[in-house]
């Protein structure tokens, strides 16, 4: 099994980039599936048509710093980042020929520290409440509905 946590106040020390808070206000930030290839560039220049982007972290393997084809973009309003998601989800950007996927990203919560199995284990609502794992290509939303329902009441899949 591997449990993956994003920490965005991880970055390496080295980041000249000013520091934003990537919670405020919440939901002002955008999960984006995009190609291993795309730059911060490419992704700045295609999101800033839809509002004020304060931040885009192409996410990086720790061990080679390649990119993982994985981006965070952080806007300065809610609304912004909704609009961007919106018209973004499924285009293309670039000369890339693969469709971005762009969800809003999970709101940090105050969360004790946790193992994240006790953390799914817990049933308060205070807790987190999304999670994102890889399924064979195959799975359908229901298989996977099916497969979740037996740890408590699923409100919504979506395989990307």
């Amino acid at each position: 099994h591997y449990y993956i946590t994003n920490n965005l106040s991880q970055r390496n020390m080295a980041d000249e980039r000013p520091r934003v808070d990537h919670h405020k206000p919440p939901f002002s930030r955008v999960f984006v599936v995009c190609s291993r290839s795309h730059t911060e560039e490419e992704l700045r220049s295609a999101f800033e048509e839809y509002g004020e982007v304060e931040d885009v972290w192409v996410v990086k393997r720790k061990d080679t710093k390649e990119p993982k084809g994985i981006a965070y973009v952080k806007f300065s309003k809610a609304s912004e980042a909704a609009l961007a998601m919106e018209k973004l989800h499924g285009a293309t950007i670039g000369d890339n020929p693969k469709p971005i996927k762009a969800l809003l990203a999970d709101t940090k919560t105050n969360r004790d520290k946790a193992d994240p199995i006790s953390q799914l284990a817990m049933s308060d609502d205070k807790h987190r409440t999304r999670i994102f794992i890889l399924v064979s290509k195959t799975m359908t939303d229901s298989e996977l509905t099916a497969e979740f329902t037996q740890f408590g009441k699923v409100d919504h899949v979506q395989i990307l």
